[in-house]
Parts: C-alpha cells; structure tokens; sequence
C-alpha cells in the first residue's frame, strides 16, 4: 500500500507529464498551421477576436469556483488522512534541548 508521501509523488510526476504533453500539443499546433499554409499568428488572431471581455470573464469565474471546489475537496481528504491543514505544520519547529536537572 502506497504512503501518503508516495502517492503525492505520483500524483505530481503525473501532473508532470500531462503539463509537458499540453506543451508538445501546443508547439505542435503551430507547426500543423504552417504544414496547411496558414500563418500562426494571423490564426491566433482570428481566433482572439472571437473572445469577448464577457467570455474572459465567466471563463475567470468558472476557473476560480473550480479552484474553490478543488482547495475544499484537498482539505476535506487531508482531514480524512489525519493530516495538518495546509500550511500548518504538525511539529512545534526546532525543540531546544534542556538539560537534565
């Protein structure tokens, strides 16, 4: 049975590889462009035009509820585990030693 730690590790050894194939996906996006003989950046623009200050904005807000949802979710799971809140650590920090009287 993995540990807490161990399954935190895999969790961002995926979260890893999933942010390095978005990025492969976007480099690639470019080149696909231009193998059709469209300019990138001509396209990027046609495609930001479409994008309103209304869009941004409920894209901002669906994002930060999604956030809220996830930060609630971490902490119901790491009370469930019996671990610290975020943030909080478990120890008291350093302990000086105390000689004996």
């Amino acid at each position: 049975m993995l540990t807490v730690q161990q399954k935190a590790t895999e969790v961002q050894r995926a979260s890893d590889q999933l942010l390095l194939q978005a990025r492969s996906a976007l480099d690639s996006t470019d080149q696909f462009f231009q193998d059709e003989g469209l300019d990138p950046a001509k396209v990027r623009g046609a495609f930001a035009s479409l994008s309103t200050p209304e869009i941004e904005s409920e894209a901002q807000a669906q994002l930060e509820q999604f956030n809220h949802v996830l930060a609630r979710e971490m902490a119901q799971k790491r009370a469930e585990l019996g671990l610290a809140p975020e943030g909080k650590s478990t120890s008291g920090g350093v302990k000086r030693h105390r000689p004996m009287v």
